[in-house]
Order: C-alpha cells, then structure tokens, then sequence
C-alpha cells in the first residue's frame, strides 16, 4: 500500500484500547437515513446524493 500506518505499543495498553474502542463505538450515533453518515446531537446537514 501508498499509506501504512504501524503502531507498536505494550499488550496491555493494546487491550484497553481496543475495551475503550469498543465502549465509544458501541454507543454509537444513528446514521442519517438519507445518506448513512453519523448524525450529531446538533443535527446533521448532507449534502444531496442526486447532486442537485
């Protein structure tokens, strides 16, 4: 690949992060049933998908 990102860290700060992950994704934000992005507590605006 062009772009590759690695990461080296401890096991156990690995498995927090992925706890943490899991926690913050899990509570999730509903997607905009328009165009499927996340929408925010404040709204949400997208952009037109027939480009008009």
């Amino acid at each position: 690949p062009e772009e590759a990102l690695l990461v080296r860290m401890p096991v156990g700060t690995a498995r927090a992060f992925v706890q943490r992950t899991r926690r913050v994704v899990g509570a999730g934000r509903p997607a905009c049933p328009r165009c499927g992005l996340p929408v925010d507590p404040d709204g949400h605006v997208c952009d037109p998908l027939d480009g008009a």
